[in-house]
């Protein structure tokens, strides 16, 4: 199933259990996903009383006893998805809770799995549902269990170190970068006085990062928020490219960015930002608080419509 189908289906299980109109793509699509759906009270109105109740209840009719059907790989697969999707709708203490309880239910033969599962989906960039603050809150339920083997407790616990570092709500974190003319800056003083920051890490060859920077290039409200100074754009390579490779690339970005890299490739290198696939997109207030992580695309058009 492509991504595309992916994402329009879990849209759809969330129309669903939230009181939504469901569209006839989820029957098309999820010819495997039968997990029957817990029916929410109709005393519930709100939207977060309601997804509160659906996370509480999701495995209610999970037929756990039933080998036939725990056997059954793509049902499985796609009823865990589907909770995953809706966890990444919640508060991270409920999603933190759901999963916990989710655990509590597992047969002991697929804690290992449905776990590993969870964590391939949520922390791989390409996933259908990646979500590095989800993926904290399941970790979290994880990590308080305490039923991994050593080996994967040691990935896990590394993973959710990463996944804390320049999380949304918290400062960005500040670090040196070299720009064209050859001056050492601190990111944050290369900034000051902006409402907000685009920070872009990039790879000088990476053909989606040169597709990205020519889309804001181009934009004529970017370029106007950045006259009015609502707007900074620090475009960093955070690599270690060779100095002369980078210069090449760096002269024909925008005159209005800033544009460095990180000297010796520190900002990689000691995982100052955790970046896994370029290019990775912070977008950060005023105060330099992260507003959005690995913006995607839709969440940066949002963002930038603002």
């Amino acid at each position: 199933m492509n991504n595309r189908c992916f994402c329009a289906l879990l849209l759809n299980v969330v129309l669903m259990c939230l009181g939504g109109t469901g569209t006839v793509l989820y029957a098309q699509v999820a010819r495997h996903a039968s997990l029957r759906l817990p029916v929410v009270p109709d005393s519930l109105t709100d939207t977060a009383s309601r997804l509160t109740y659906v996370l509480e209840h999701y495995w209610d009719n999970m037929p756990w006893d039933d080998k036939g059907a725990c056997a059954d790989t793509t049902f499985v697969e796609q009823s865990m998805v589907d909770f995953l999707d809706l966890m990444s709708h919640a508060d991270s203490t409920l999603a933190t809770c759901a999963y916990a309880h989710f655990l509590d239910l597992l047969p002991k033969g697929m804690y290992g799995w449905l776990t590993d599962m969870t964590c391939e989906y949520l922390y791989t960039p390409d996933s259908p549902v990646y979500n590095t603050e989800t993926f904290a809150s399941a970790a979290d339920a994880i990590l308080a269990h305490g039923a991994l083997d050593s080996y994967k407790l040691l990935v896990l616990k590394d993973r959710h170190a990463s996944i804390m570092k320049n999380r949304v709500g918290h400062n960005a974190a500040d670090f040196d970068l070299v720009i064209l003319d050859g001056e050492r800056k601190r990111l944050y003083d290369a900034v000051a006085g902006s409402k907000r920051v685009l920070l872009l890490f990039y790879d000088p060859d990476c053909e989606v990062c040169a597709e990205l920077e020519q889309r804001l290039a181009l934009s004529d409200n970017v370029n106007a928020a950045i006259a009015r100074k609502d707007l900074a754009i620090v475009a960093v390579d955070p690599f270690g490219t060779p100095e002369q490779q980078w210069r090449e690339h760096a002269s024909t970005l925008p005159r209005t960015w800033t544009v460095g890299y990180s000297p010796e490739g520190k900002v990689y290198e000691d995982e100052v930002y955790v970046i896994s696939v370029a290019p990775v997109v912070y977008l950060l207030d005023g105060n330099m608080r992260v507003q959005v992580k690995d913006a995607s695309g839709a969440q940066l058009a949002s963002w930038l419509a603002q």
